[in-house]
């Protein structure tokens, strides 16, 4: 399958009872990482192109072109792209114990049950289970599409058949084990958080971590795939979107509650992690507000 095959329109298919859904989409990737969630589904994360690490069950994960991210249901997990501002393609296949159980209970060897179970995975698909894989997709998201009779169940056997497409063609891919590190760098990360329109200072940071200071930031570069003061920005520009959503206030009294020291260096942060200044922002939030 050639590369331009692989760039769908953005869309979601779902079953009629929400058991189950499928999300495809292509953008620009961008630095803002999501917040830590969990979901009572199992989520199939396909990354098409790009770059982009998850962060799950004490573990970081590097996925590349052509890798799946495996999420049980109920494990907290949050993502960030790493190739940043590249064209990046994704599919999404979440479904419910209710829809997979039946198919489950037919499996009577329990690898299916065994690769949706405990830890998180990252697998790596052979090109030819590469193949296989977005042929799978493409059949269940035909079925979902068309609503046929028993649609429901010819997916359920699609999921199915998805789940052991992983099984044989994929490899198990490394993973960082540090859970140590990874717990200590995620209680820094819910500090930053907590404490981002704060006067943070790395020294500061690694005082109260009991961590020698280019230890701690060699770490945090290593867990979170980017350096502390850059975390702390993203945070900070999360925070300013929502301030600006909620509130008209000034650029700068946003700046100013975010701990920002001018708002020069305020506006310059944002646009690199936007793409737009804080006033394009604000013009585009009013544009949209108008035009409900």
């Amino acid at each position: 399958m050639g590369t331009k095959e692989r760039y769908v329109p953005d869309r979601e298919q779902e079953g009629v009872d929400g058991t189950i859904r499928v999300s495809y989409k292509t953008c620009r990737a961008y630095a803002t990482s999501n917040v830590e969630h969990s979901h009572p589904e199992y989520e199939l994360y396909y990354l098409v192109t790009g770059e982009k690490t998850f962060y799950a069950d004490g573990n970081v994960y590097k996925l590349k072109s052509g890798d799946v991210m495996l999420i049980p249901a109920g494990v907290q997990h949050r993502s960030v792209w790493d190739s940043i501002g590249a064209l990046s393609n994704r599919t999404v296949l979440m479904f419910d114990d209710v829809f997979i159980r039946p198919v489950l209970e037919l499996d009577m060897e329990g690898n299916a049950l065994q690769m949706l179970s405990g830890e998180p995975k990252l697998l790596s698909l052979s090109t030819e289970g590469r193949s296989q894989f977005e042929l799978l997709m493409k059949s269940l998201n035909a079925e979902l599409a068309n609503d046929h009779v028993g649609y429901m169940c010819m997916s359920r056997m699609y999921v199915m058949q998805i789940i052991y497409c992983l099984l044989r063609n994929s490899v198990k891919g490394e993973f960082y084990r540090e859970r140590r590190r990874a717990a200590n760098m995620n209680a820094v990360m819910r500090y930053l958080d907590e404490n981002c329109n704060s006067d943070i200072t790395l020294n500061a940071l690694a005082d109260k971590y009991y961590m020698n200071a280019s230890a701690l930031a060699r770490s945090f570069k290593a867990a979170c795939g980017v350096t502390v003061i850059n975390y702390v920005n993203l945070r900070r520009v999360e925070k300013a979107k929502s301030l600006m959503e909620s509130h008209s206030l000034p650029v700068s009294v946003v700046a100013e509650m975010l701990g920002f020291k001018t708002t020069t260096y305020f506006e310059r942060v944002f646009k690199q992690n936007t793409g737009m200044t804080p006033t394009e922002y604000k013009k585009r939030l009013k544009t949209a507000r108008e035009e409900r």
